[in-house]
């Protein structure tokens, strides 16, 4: 996996020295809810179930959010279930809460998408969020995602079910649009 680098971003692959930030920025009640897969309270041992899954999933992209100016990790960006002959790819990401609405999580999500259609080749990647989501679906939206489909109570989180958006960005569409 290749280090990328954005003006104020190192996007890496985790390692076991990551454990103590990613407790601390991803430790948060609110974000596992939003994120429906990091557990919380997060601990040491979910922190390294985390940083490990990649090496057991092949299908599993995981990038570390550095902060260059600190050398701290912030949050992580992944790509997950790649599906090479329909050249498709799902994301996700977070942001530890004291990062956030500062312009980290466009920047990161940005670099990688263009690792995902640069070096993996997909042409569609996509993402599902929570409905009231509205931090992501901007992010989502102002990146050039679409959004495809409302599916209704499709999560069941702390006792209530919550609809999701389901957003994709076109890679070919936005090439032509360039071009033009």
């Amino acid at each position: 996996m290749n280090t990328m680098e954005t003006e104020r971003l190192i996007l890496r692959k985790l390692t076991l020295n990551d454990i103590d930030e990613l407790i601390e920025n991803g430790n948060d009640r609110e974000l596992s809810f939003l994120t429906y897969y990091l557990p919380y309270p997060l601990d040491e041992n979910g922190a390294k179930k985390i940083i490990l899954e990649e090496n057991t999933n092949d299908d599993l992209f995981r990038f570390a959010v550095e902060l260059k100016s600190e050398k701290k990790l912030i949050g992580i960006v992944d790509l997950y279930n790649l599906k090479k002959k329909e050249g498709k790819i799902k994301i996700g990401y977070w942001l530890g809460k004291n990062y956030r609405k500062v312009g980290y999580g466009t920047e990161s999500v940005k670099k990688i998408m263009d690792y995902a259609i640069d070096e993996l080749n997909v042409k569609k990647i996509c993402a599902k969020v929570l409905i009231i989501n509205n931090d992501s679906r901007k992010l989502l939206e102002k990146l050039g995602y679409e959004k495809t489909k409302i599916t209704a109570n499709d999560k069941f989180l702390n006792g209530m079910r919550i609809d999701t958006v389901s957003y994709e960005f076109n890679a070919i569409n936005k090439l032509k649009k360039v071009v033009k």
